[in-house]
């Protein structure tokens, strides 16, 4: 009997010893995430301070050009400018992703009218939006990020008239997201790649960027059990969708539906 105590004491204290040491890896991984985060925000402000002080100087010499000269060279320092500190913003964003968040029940119809109207006032495309789901549970600084990056491409890769199109329907307990843009396609040689940090394709060309925009779609959705496919053809546009698992979509009721049917949340625990 004395030897099963001592066992059953053992056993409790070396469960106590191994929760506490999980706990304090916990703790550590958390801590690591805020420096990271913490880091890279302070990085990034003093890289973009610098680039807008530069840029203003750039603008100033280009307007004061003399000749085209040097009006054209200024332009391509503001080009340049532009590109890094997209390069800088998008870098900071692939740090916050990691650090963990709860998903709320999200109007997904009004987070899309505040993006798109954003979009359109920038850039003159025919957008259009077909939304099958009223609300679901997500980030949304999240999910406007890995939007915001989906149509920056959509716009980089398209026309003046050109069309881009949204789509959310609701698939079980996901959600399916997609952009589609009646832009200058994808090589099929690049599909498989170009979701890699700083892959821009082979047909890009001057509308290249920083190659970071789908990697930072990946990294957001992927770890939460969703995924992101690409289907382009050159010449005929791309489709980005984007699938978001346990999302829980509230359904837009047909006229068939009843009219006060109630939403339903899984828990806040979902991967999305």
């Amino acid at each position: 009997m004395g030897v099963l105590v001592a066992l059953l004491i053992w056993h409790v204290n070396r469960q106590r010893a191994a929760q506490a040491k999980l706990a304090e890896l916990r703790d550590f991984e958390r801590t690591r995430a805020e420096q990271r985060e913490v880091t890279a925000r302070f990085g990034s402000h003093e890289v973009r301070t610098r680039l807008t002080i530069a840029r203003g100087f750039a603008e100033m010499l280009r307007d004061n050009a003399t000749d085209d000269t040097a009006r054209a060279d200024a332009i391509v320092v503001l080009k340049e400018l532009d590109k890094a500190t997209t390069t800088a913003t998008n870098l900071l964003t692939l740090v916050r992703v990691e650090t963990p968040v709860a998903q709320i029940p999200l109007d997904i119809s009004a987070l899309l009218a505040t993006i798109v109207g954003r979009w359109r006032a920038t850039a003159e495309r025919q957008w259009s939006t077909e939304v099958q789901v009223r609300r679901l549970l997500a980030d949304p600084e999240r999910l406007e990020a890995v939007l915001d990056c989906l149509l920056e491409n959509a716009v980089k890769f398209t026309l003046v008239n050109d069309a881009i199109s949204i789509s959310v329907h609701p698939d079980g307990t996901d959600v399916l997201i997609a952009v589609h843009d009646a832009g200058v396609g994808i090589p099929q040689e690049d599909l498989k790649s170009i979701t890699e940090p700083f892959i821009t394709g082979s047909a890009a060309g001057e509308r290249a960027g920083s190659g970071l925009g789908l990697a930072i779609v990946n990294t957001i959705v992927e770890p939460r059990g969703g995924s992101l496919t690409l289907a382009s053809s050159e010449g005929a546009g791309t489709t980005a969708t984007i699938r978001l698992c346990d999302a829980h979509p509230e359904r837009i009721p047909s006229a068939a539906s009843t009219a006060n049917a109630q939403p339903k949340f899984g828990s806040s625990a979902s991967r999305w």
